[in-house]
């Protein structure tokens, strides 16, 4: 049976989503990452809400490079680049090369990082 949909972890999702969003903006990197942890985990217990996962691992691997904590940051584009691929192969989507650009940008900065570990 689908959830039902919960106004109150909606309206939790999008204070975060605008939290993080400032964050990015001041450059609070540890912040960026604490608050894309709280989404993805929120992911977990609000499936109504379909948040996409990848934007927000993808997200975190960027504030860990910024930070220069390049495992973490090259594990957090691993796990985007498969979240992108799983929905892309069971979404129904609008064009066939829909997240075929961030997939792309992933696997490229994976390889670049990875060739500095």
């Amino acid at each position: 049976m689908p959830e039902t949909w919960n106004q109150e972890i909606f309206k939790e999702f999008t204070n975060l989503r605008d939290s993080l969003k400032a964050a990015k903006k001041i450059k609070n990197h540890e912040l960026v990452i604490a608050l894309s942890k709280k989404i993805i985990e929120l992911d977990s217990r609000a499936k109504f809400i379909q948040i996409m996962v990848p934007i927000f691992l993808k997200e975190a691997g960027s504030a860990y490079q910024k930070l220069n904590d390049i495992s973490s940051a090259v594990e957090y584009f691993k796990l985007a680049k498969n979240g992108y691929i799983e929905h892309r192969n069971r979404a129904q989507l609008n064009k066939p090369d829909d997240w075929l650009k961030d997939i792309a940008s992933l696997e490229k900065n994976i390889l670049k990082l990875s060739s500095n570990v």
